[in-house]
């Protein structure tokens, strides 16, 4: 999973992986913990504590770059 959108929030909720646009307004994306390989982010992006507890828990790496 790769998120780009810079102010994005990434949460769980059950076992899917829920991406937010800036304000958790509008929902971009979602998928099943078990779908993703990878979750990168790129730029100003948040993760709750529960979606990285889970992605450390299932062994998925979750990778940080810039966004240039």
């Amino acid at each position: 999973m790769y998120v780009q959108t810079q102010g994005a929030y990434v949460s769980k909720k059950g076992e899917v992986i829920e991406v937010f646009a800036p304000g958790r307004k509008e929902l971009l994306a979602e998928a099943r913990l078990n779908e993703i390989s990878q979750l990168s982010l790129f730029g100003n992006i948040q993760v709750t504590t529960q979606a990285l507890q889970a992605f450390c828990d299932a062994q998925i790496p979750v990778l940080y770059f810039s966004y240039g």
